[in-house]
């Protein structure tokens, strides 16, 4: 069994046209098609909490369906919002301080941007792995 966490903005508009760039200023990460990178070197500029860079290192990425890797990827809001959400991928779950800091990271985001953030939150996916295979006599 395996686990991914999710740490899920919900917004006011369609994530699809920022939440790579918006991820990238919050974490510092971008993906394969480098859409976010001068974000990421704002963020190494005004980021120098070597603790929180080293949790942000939990942040995976998952290929999209252009077979891209990225750290980022849209999602439909709980709320039934289409494509107003996003989700960041991590390996670990996050720490209630790796959690405060991507919030106010999204939050100053969103007023550079005129992007509301209506909620934050954090899911866990778990893949479960199971072997049915059948033992045959005389195979």
């Amino acid at each position: 069994m395996s686990k991914e966490y999710l740490f899920i903005v919900d917004t006011n508009s369609y994530a699809g046209n920022f939440e790579r760039q918006m991820c990238a200023y919050m974490t510092g990460c971008y993906g394969e098609c480098e859409v976010g990178e001068s974000e990421s070197c704002i963020f190494e500029q005004e980021v120098d909490d070597c603790e929180l860079k080293e949790e942000l290192d939990n942040i995976i990425t998952q290929r999209s369906e252009n077979g891209c890797a990225r750290p980022v990827e849209i999602c439909s809001a709980s709320t039934g919002e289409k494509y107003n959400s996003f989700m960041i991928f991590m390996i670990v779950k996050p720490s209630k301080r790796l959690v405060e800091f991507l919030t106010l990271r999204a939050e100053a985001y969103g007023k550079l941007h005129d992007i509301k953030i209506k909620r934050v939150r954090i899911a866990c996916e778990e893949t479960i792995i199971a072997d049915i295979t059948k033992e045959y006599k005389n195979a």
